[in-house]
């Protein structure tokens, strides 16, 4: 040791101690822990002074920052505004880091509009520049965002509806330039009211009219309340307050309140047949015409999905969540369409990407049949499990009726399991919703699998691969016994295999070894010449007996196989898990 740094660390009072074998009385042992705690703090912010974190660019750190601030908020992400807070407090360099960071100040969220709503926000996305920027509205206490006006007539909402407070419309009308809009609301009175006074207070140039997307949410009320029985009251047009929609829009997500619950039926369905009742949505032609993407929650039981459906010829992106509906029986009548009006295919030739939640699984083959949708490359199969009083309460075969077969029928009825429409599709994800099933057959999954010959991405969620009794194996021994005996391989341009919330026993061995058998075909096809795989990442995710590839000596080998052909094997758990 150096003498300077002998006499930083030696003070006089005990240096002799230092060189000697001497035991430290209570004073000296004071002393020393004492000045311990002052050369580690002394060390630690020492070594922050050469951290590789100071020297990295303020770009770099704007992007750790975007991943730090995001959080899932169902079915997208949003930012944190407090993370925001939190990092640009850290020091004066971070806080210039988040300040270039534009995106970390382009998603404001509001709980409650007060007088100082305006100027805060305009603040805040400011610092945003040319980001698209997305102001979303969540009442913190939404079942009184009105304090009398979920029980006033039409058009005379309380005056007091926070929704109708000035600093929310200046911010809607004067304030910055928006991209996205969302609104969360218990009442279709309030919506109402704000849709009416942001035309009214709009100028052609407004930040309103040129709202590219817009988010509408109206959420169940409290069924215990006098007024939740249900709470949608939507005059017919031309009085409808669709008409109030900015004709900017080409992205619209809706979600409706849930029908009343079956307790409640006879109070809002009157004793007639089923096809002369229904709840009209009165979403302008003309709004719909222009939406590229289109997003409908909505459990209603009838065709207000296919009415809205039939002007929306230039969507690419369409998300439909049934949730909790009773069946959507209304498309077996034969005569239902022309009953309502609607021609008996709607046509989207552009449309890309269809994702489907909740699908009642008795009415899988005729739910979306209407649609026809020629360039269709990625869908999105949820499957919820509804009982068919009218038909059968199993699949055609007499075998218990489990996800596959209800997802089957639906992408039957679209035209993807027959050529040209399966050699398009890219990505399918087959998602498990409340359905009580036991798992499946290989059989029955090869009869969805085999025709897709161009598909990359396969997701599957929820859906048992567990071994069944009335089958010599698991699935995927199945579908490896098949490709061998059809001189055959599944998916041949697979990249992307991922399989998640497996509830039942999951067989890895078999997967592994199904990933081998399909290897091997591709050998065979190529005529003894070692032809690359497509196939370059695997993904377990949330699957409980799967607790590392490498505990299982078999799996281990396989693994090493697998991985030896280039192909990534990852499990991921969330954290409830580990």
């Amino acid at each position: 040791m150096s003498q300077a740094l002998d006499d930083m660390v030696s003070p006089p009072r005990y240096s002799a101690l230092l060189s000697s074998n001497y035991p430290p009385n209570a004073l000296e042992k004071a002393t020393i822990e004492r000045d311990i705690i002052e050369l580690e703090d002394r060390l630690s912010r020492m070594r922050s002074a050469v951290s590789p974190v100071r020297s990295l660019l303020p770009e770099i750190l704007g992007q750790i920052f975007e991943s730090a601030v995001m959080v899932q908020d169902a079915p997208q992400e949003r930012v944190d505004s407090a993370r925001v807070v939190d990092l640009s407090l850290v020091c004066k360099a971070w806080r210039a880091a988040a300040e270039l960071t534009h995106s970390l100040w382009a998603d404001v969220l509001i709980a409650k509009p007060g007088p100082q709503t305006f100027d805060k926000v305009v603040a805040w996305m400011g610092r945003a520049g040319t980001t698209p920027k997305t102001l979303r509205i969540r009442l913190s206490n939404p079942n009184f965002c009105c304090l009398r006006g979920h029980l006033s007539a039409w058009g005379q909402p309380d005056p007091l509806c926070v929704l109708d407070a000035a600093p929310l419309l200046e911010l809607l009308t004067e304030g910055l330039q928006l991209d996205t809009f969302e609104i969360s609301v218990r009442s279709s009175f309030c919506l109402r009211l704000l849709l009416l006074r942001a035309q009214e207070a709009t100028s052609k140039g407004s930040p309103w009219m040129s709202l590219r997307s817009l988010d509408l949410r109206i959420c169940d009320q409290d069924p215990e309340r006098v007024w939740g029985y249900w709470n949608w009251q939507e005059p017919p047009d031309p009085d409808s307050m669709f008409n109030h929609l900015p004709s900017s829009l080409t992205s619209l997500r809706i979600r409706f309140p849930s029908e009343s619950p079956p307790q409640f039926t006879n109070v809002f369905r009157p004793e007639t047949p089923f096809r002369r009742y229904y709840i009209p949505i009165n979403i302008p032609a003309s709004t719909l015409r222009n939406l590229i993407s289109i997003t409908i929650a909505c459990d209603w039981e009838g065709p207000q999905i296919a009415r809205l459906l039939q002007y929306c010829t230039r969507v690419e992106y369409l998300d439909i969540d049934y949730e909790t509906g009773w069946g959507q029986l209304w498309t077996r009548e034969a005569t239902a369409f022309a009953w309502y009006g609607l021609p008996p295919r709607l046509h989207f030739p552009e449309l890309r990407t269809l994702k489907v939640h909740h699908i009642p699984s008795c009415a899988a083959g005729h739910v979306l049949h209407f649609i026809d949708a020629p360039a269709l490359s990625r869908i999105h199969v949820g499957i919820k499990e509804v009982k068919d009083e009218e038909g059968p309460g199993g699949d055609d075969e007499g075998e218990p009726l489990t996800i596959i077969r209800p997802t089957y029928l639906f992408l039957d009825s679209l035209g993807l399991l027959h050529p040209p429409r399966a050699t398009m599709l890219q990505s399918l994800t087959i998602s498990n919703q409340d359905f009580c099933e036991k798992g499946f057959s290989g059989k029955a999954f090869i009869s969805i699998l085999s025709p897709f010959l161009s598909l990359t991405h396969l997701t599957v969620v929820g859906v048992s691969f567990g071994e069944e009794k009335d089958t010599a194996g698991d699935s995927f021994a199945v579908m490896r016994w098949s490709m061998d005996d059809q001189q055959t391989f599944l998916l041949p341009c697979l990249e992307h295999l991922e399989i998640a919330d497996c509830y039942e026993i999951f067989p890895l061995e078999s997967l592994l070894r199904f990933i081998e058998a399909r290897h091997r075909r591709y050998e065979a096809f190529a005529e003894g010449d070692k032809a690359p795989d497509s196939l370059k990442m695997v993904v377990l995710r949330d699957i409980k007996n799967v607790v590392t590839l490498e505990e299982d000596c078999e799996s281990a080998r396989a693994l090493e196989f697998v991985r030896g052909m280039g192909i990534t094997v990852e499990c991921i758990r969330s954290p409830e898990q580990k």
